[in-house]
């Protein structure tokens, strides 16, 4: 009789250890399969975001390449003309405005009378230096200027009358793509050429605003400053068009 109990509870515990395991199979497996389907739900949309992301840096690359080539065809030509004498700032015609080249003092005082009629404040240390016949260097509180006669003008070179042209770079995706951290889930080549970019875009914008203080402060020199300018637009022109091609 005891037997036939133990053999009934075997059969009953064997029965329900199954029940047991059928359960907590179903259970285990209706939680992997909703972690997968929402996985795959969460992948789509990571894979949204990042083809939307992606649109919107194609859209920047292109307008920011047209922009970007204008100002570095602008700049250019602006750094040829200082490295060449500098730009032309003020053309006196000596049959109008008579000068006397061999007398220093007469000259100096003939060009701050035009500099007067011209509504131009004339420096405390405005001064006239002869280099040759036809040549001379004034000195104009911050700024040096060369001159030089040409035919029946006066014509003063300098690095005066600077106006930058402004490459509107637009760089929204980047940040929009770091704060939705989607970067990670990116093509690696095409992060790393846009991390690039936007290192030469800081760069670029830095460089603006260098040139912008030393125009306004007056303090020597920006060709040096115009040069980096122009370098990093070219940079910045050969890594867009990198980018197009990756893009694309």
């Amino acid at each position: 009789m005891i037997g036939n109990r133990l053999k009934s509870f075997k059969q009953f515990f064997n029965s329900r250890i199954s029940d047991l395991l059928i359960e907590v199979t179903a259970i285990v497996l209706s939680v992997l399969l909703a972690l997968a389907v929402n996985n795959w739900r969460e992948s789509q949309k990571t894979a949204a975001v990042v083809e939307r992301v992606k649109a919107t840096l194609t859209e920047e690359i292109d307008a920011n390449l047209l922009e970007v080539q204008r100002a570095y065809d602008y700049h250019q030509t602006l750094v040829k003309e200082i490295r060449d004498g500098g730009r032309r700032l003020m053309s006196i015609d000596m049959n109008e405005e008579p000068l006397n080249l061999g007398n220093i003092n007469q000259l100096r005082e003939a060009l701050s009378r035009k500099f007067i009629t011209m509504e131009i404040p004339v420096p405390e240390n405005f001064e006239v230096m002869k280099i040759s016949r036809e040549k001379f260097f004034l000195r104009f509180g911050k700024l040096i200027a060369k001159a030089q006669v040409e035919g029946n003008f006066f014509n003063i070179y300098g690095e005066g009358g600077i106006r930058l042209q402004s490459a509107g770079i637009r760089n929204l995706s980047w940040e929009i793509a770091r704060g939705m951290q989607v970067l990670v889930h990116m093509d690696y080549e095409i992060v790393a050429r846009w991390s690039e970019i936007n290192r030469l875009e800081n760069s670029h914008n830095a460089t603006v605003s260098k040139i912008l203080d030393r125009l306004y402060d007056g303090t020597g020199s920006v060709l040096s400053i115009l040069e980096d300018l122009v370098y990093f637009e070219s940079e910045l022109l050969d890594r867009y068009q990198k980018m197009q091609q990756l893009l694309n």
